[in-house]
This record gives structure tokens, C-alpha cells and sequence, in this order.
């Protein structure tokens, strides 16, 4: 069985990868420095996009260019899948690593991925619905103009986007994963279909944060696409491993974000 598992970089930074994996450099089209990787501005692409498309100039370029393996995948340069959790690590949002953690359990189990269709990274859960953390951290009616993107080209999921985006709190994160090599055809048709179409009703903001909507919009059109697909594909989750070399400050960061996260759920359940 033939896996591919991408890792998106946009800088210098140190591979920790191995058999299965290939680095590809985004924004390459762009870029003054070559990192001595694929670039995504060869063959069928959008490198142009990289500003507001983020990780998914490297989706779109592996759709386009390489689908000549049994499973394909999309990881970052620092967030990985941990191929060989710990009992603990199975049930949290996400680890920071060090190197060589992150080494040592990135290896990948081809055992493992031939019993899924799908692996997702673990699901987080969010304090509020995702559509008003949406709202929050974005611009209200962009959200709204996306609902009615989905919902015009792809009607029958009308009611996963409301189930997953409008009422939910629980998404599976950055735009991580790794499919059997249709699946990951057809999601991303579905995904760039939508982003398109999208981008032609919007005027893309100007500040430095904005602008990567279409990266932050998608980690959630992925759990509306997934929702859809639940009984039809077998969707194994791991957890995601996120390399820091401040590991330690990094661990005490986590617990008090989680301890603020929990007040947050808990003062927000007694306003409704």
C-alpha cells in the first residue's frame, strides 16, 4: 500500500519526517527563497492564493498533481497525527512535542491507515457554537454568505452545515487529514467549488489576520463534509502533535487555556 503524506512549509525550518512523507513549499510563486522542496506554484495551482488560502494551495496542488497513491494526506511542518498514542495523549485536543517525540511518533502505521477510509486529527469542543466563534473572530455576514454558498451548490448539505456550523461546538482541526486517494479527489472538489465560488462574493479584507479566512473557513467545511460521509466511510481520529521547542512553557500555556476555557463553557451555559 503506497501512502503520501504532504508537509506544508513556508519557511526554513527542520523536516522531521521519514518514509511516506514529502515536503512541499507553499506560496512558492511568491517566495524569494527556495526551500529546496516541490513547490506549489508547478503544474496546476494556485500558489497566487497562498496569502488566503494558507495550507490548502498545497491540497489544491496535490489534487491536481499527484494523486498516484493508495492514501494521501496534509500535514504541517509542526502538527502531525501521533501514530502511536499513549493512553493519555488518545484523549486530549492536541500535545506539544519536542523533536524527538514528535520523531518517534510520527512514523507512520500503514497497519493503521488500511482500517480507515478516513483519519482526522481528534475533535475539539468549543465553549460556544461554532458559527458564533465564527462571527467573533470574523465578519458576521461573510459567515452567512458561505452558509448560502453550501447551500446553493450543494443542497444536501443543508442540514449537516446547520447540525456541524450553526448548532455545533465539536470540529476536528487544521485541515489535517489523510484519505484513500478518491476521497480525497472528491473532497477536494467539493471544498474548491465552494472557496471559489465564495471568493467572488467577497471583498478580502486588508488587515494581516483576515485575509486567511478561506484557511479558517475550511477546517470547519471539513467537518460538514465528513458529517455527511459519516455512515458511509469508515473515519478513524488520532490525535494531532504539535512540535514547539518551548514544549514546557508550552504544556503550562495548554492547562491554563484549558482551565479559562472550561470558566468560559461554564459562564456561557448560564446566559442561555
Amino acid at each position: 500500500m503506497d501512502v503520501k503524506i504532504f508537509v506544508c512549509f513556508h519557511k526554513k525550518d527542520h523536516f522531521v519526517g521519514g518514509e511516506g512523507y514529502i515536503p512541499i513549499q507553499l506560496g512558492k510563486v511568491s517566495s524569494y527563497v527556495d526551500l529546496g522542496y516541490i513547490g506549489d506554484d508547478t503544474g496546476n495551482n494556485i500558489s497566487d492564493k497562498n496569502p488566503w488560502y494558507c495550507e490548502l494551495t498545497a491540497m489544491y496542488w496535490i489534487w491536481k498533481n499527484s494523486l498516484d497513491a493508495d492514501y494521501l494526506g496534509l500535514f504541517h511542518y509542526r502538527r502531525f497525527l501521533d501514530f502511536h498514542p499513549s493512553f493519555i495523549t488518545k484523549f486530549r485536543d492536541y500535545l506539544h512535542v519536542d523533536k524527538d517525540y514528535l520523531f518517534s511518533h510520527s512514523k507512520i502505521d500503514k497497519d493503521l491507515i488500511a482500517k480507515y477510509d478516513v483519519i482526522l486529527p481528534n475533535k475539539q469542543k468549543l465553549h460556544i457554537p461554532i458559527y458564533d466563534g465564527l462571527c467573533r473572530a470574523h465578519v458576521r455576514d461573510d459567515v452567512n454568505i458561505l452558509a448560502n454558498v453550501v447551500e446553493e451548490l450543494y443542497p444536501d448539505f443543508k442540514s449537516d452545515y446547520e447540525e456541524v456550523v450553526i448548532n455545533g461546538n465539536t470540529y476536528t482541526p487544521f485541515n489535517i487529514l489523510i484519505s484513500k486517494r478518491k476521497i480525497f479527489a472528491d473532497y477536494s472538489q467539493w471544498l474548491f467549488n465552494i472557496l471559489f465560488e465564495f471568493e467572488k462574493r467577497l471583498t478580502i479584507p486588508a488587515d494581516p489576520y483576515q485575509p486567511r479566512l478561506f484557511g479558517f473557513y475550511s477546517e470547519r467545511l471539513l467537518n460538514v463534509y465528513f458529517h455527511h460521509y459519516r455512515n458511509k466511510y469508515k473515519i478513524g481520529y488520532l490525535p494531532p502533535m504539535l512540535f514547539d521547542e518551548n514544549k514546557n512553557l508550552n504544556i503550562l500555556v495548554l492547562k491554563i487555556r484549558n482551565k479559562l476555557r472550561d470558566l468560559c463553557s461554564f459562564l456561557y451555559k448560564k446566559t442561555i
